[in-house]
């Protein structure tokens, strides 16, 4: 079985064909950022330097375009670090391929438990090659609907607060966390494929990865304050009702769907017989 994995895992960088979606993250990142005109590098050194005296000023003439374009071009930098880390990525993912196979089936005492062991590792990895490999070029529009769907919860409770502040003004205030954030996310998972994968980095890296995420969440929170323009209690209140939904949200998700498709799958492997007509499915 291990021997499988690592032969499967391995080939699956080898069997995406067409253009480096390295390029191509760069190109969207850099595509975005001049779709967001030149107020964002007029105004670069106001919104991440000054941001407590500047971001709802500039934001009042910006449009939802400038937001959208700043929001996936953080998306696609994010994106584009997983590209990058994409032979380490994999060898991590043979890494909990064969550890999630060899768990799942340790109590399995059927004579064509190796079968299913093979089955199992080569429906894992096709679903990471799906995912990173195939459609990895699709992967920005993930974060960029959850930016939209956890902001759009944060305005809409600070709402109760008597927020002065349209949603389209708050969300274009809040835009420009979303590029460095994006950024600062993508440089630390980056770090951490690496670092689990054995590999080496620069030893710059880790410094400004480090210094990177925590200026993106201290700007995360200068951002809120500014977008909402409530008091500290409608804030804080209205954050944690946000991320408590949208947590929610997420483990209705896995609790309802994920977790027992998850359980079937590895019910029907451990129960494998190659005899019966289908055999797994």
């Amino acid at each position: 079985m291990e021997s499988g994995a690592a032969d499967i895992v391995q080939d699956i960088g080898t069997q995406a064909a067409g253009p480096n979606p390295v390029w191509i993250l760069l190109a969207i990142v850099v595509l975005c950022l001049i779709v967001a005109g030149p107020r964002f590098f007029v105004h670069l050194f106001q919104v991440y330097v000054l941001p407590h005296l500047s971001l709802r000023r500039v934001a009042e003439d910006d449009h939802m375009f400038h937001a959208i374009a700043l929001v996936l071009a953080g998306s696609a930098a994010f994106v584009l670090f997983l590209a990058l880390a994409s032979p380490q990525l994999t060898s991590v993912a043979d890494d909990w391929i064969q550890a999630t196979v060899t768990t799942e089936t340790a109590s399995s005492s059927s004579p064509y438990k190796d079968v299913a062991q093979d089955r199992a590792v080569n429906d894992l990895s096709g679903y990471y090659q799906l995912v990173f490999i195939d459609n990895i070029l699709v992967l920005p529009i993930v974060p960029v609907v959850y930016w939209f769907v956890l902001m759009s919860f944060i305005w809409i409770f600070a709402k109760i607060f008597q927020t002065p502040v349209a949603y389209g003004h708050f969300l274009r205030t809040v835009a420009y966390n979303g590029f460095i954030y994006g950024v600062a996310s993508g440089l630390m998972v980056y770090q951490a494929i690496i670092a689990q994968a054995g590999g080496t980095l620069p030893p710059w890296i880790t410094p400004v990865a480090f210094i990177l995420g925590i200026y993106a969440v201290v700007h995360f929170f200068i951002s809120i304050v500014q977008g909402l323009n409530i008091n500290t209690t409608g804030i804080v209140v209205s954050l944690i009702l946000a991320f408590v939904l949208l947590a929610g949200i997420l483990y209705f998700i896995n609790y309802q769907y994920l977790t027992p498709a998850w359980d079937e799958y590895w019910s029907r492997i451990n129960s494998f017989d190659p005899s019966r007509i289908g055999g797994l499915f």
